[in-house]
């Protein structure tokens, strides 16, 4: 027998025995073992993958806000991010702080002066 058909006959012998795992694990007795161990896997992997995306998560929690955020606020209307001076801030209640850039404040007394049929965008205090 040659080198190469020494290898051949190791390779087939491998197959052969692959195989009888194969019909061993897929009979009648032994399903439910096959079957429980990829409910396993499957367990962990589901588990690691959660794992990893909170893990992720928290490493994005914790970054330190960068200087623009700190300088700048979005406008409540339009969620554009403006330096703080050039916003209107106003606060409802003790604790709710709104933000409101000019062109939205422009466009809000553009529509209010529409549907009220006024000229001006003047505001009436009552």
């Amino acid at each position: 027998m040659s080198r190469r058909e020494g290898i051949h006959h190791q390779l087939f012998h491998v197959g052969v025995c692959y195989l009888e795992l194969c019909e061993q694990a897929f009979s009648e007795n032994n399903r439910y073992i096959l079957y429980e161990m990829i409910t396993y896997l499957t367990i962990g992997f589901v588990v690691l993958l959660l794992g990893g995306a909170l893990y992720g998560f928290g490493i994005v929690m914790r970054r330190p806000p960068t200087q623009e955020e700190l300088e700048t606020e979005p406008c409540t209307l339009c969620g554009q991010r403006i330096k703080k001076e050039n916003l209107v801030e106003r606060q409802i209640g003790d604790y709710k702080i709104l933000f409101f850039c000019g062109e939205c404040i422009e466009k809000l007394s553009l529509e209010s002066s529409k549907r009220n049929g006024r000229a001006g965008a003047t505001v009436e205090k009552k």
